[in-house]
């Protein structure tokens, strides 16, 4: 129970709701709730089979080239790193683009992967994969 609760608070940290409110907001501000509730949805369901992929390949890589834990927790830990330090030092960034013309799976491929699966998300479940060879239990957590 104590490794669910940890993953969860890290996945929340990293994956969670709440830091995709604001860019959803905007990206599609102005569209009608039918628009934005079938984005939410794709996105979401794009999002979750981002997430399976990455355990499940994450998996048969590190099996495969033999990886060992220490140099994903470097790898993890780098990229971690590099994402505390762009949300300290933010980037200029041109202003953001809204769903004009598109339709709601391409803003929804074009927001679930930058956005609520990002890099660090990414890194952080490749780490508890590298952690499921030592702690049974751990990939129903995920």
């Amino acid at each position: 129970m104590e490794r669910i609760s940890f993953i969860f608070t890290i996945c929340f940290m990293l994956l969670g709701p709440i830091k995709i409110i604001q860019p959803f907001a905007r990206l599609t501000q102005g569209k009608e709730r039918s628009f934005k509730r079938s984005v939410a949805i794709k996105s979401a369901l794009i999002a979750a089979i981002v997430c399976v992929f990455v355990v499940i390949a994450g998996d048969n890589l590190v099996s495969k080239y033999e990886l060992s834990f220490a140099a994903l927790q470097i790898s993890g830990g780098l990229v971690l790193l590099l994402a505390a330090m762009l949300t300290i030092f933010p980037r200029a960034e041109p202003e953001a683009d809204t769903a004009e013309d598109r339709s709601t799976l391409q803003v929804a491929l074009g927001f679930a992967t930058p956005v609520i699966v990002p890099p660090a998300g990414v890194a952080a479940i490749l780490i508890f994969v590298g952690f499921a060879a030592k702690y049974p239990g751990m990939y129903q957590a995920l």
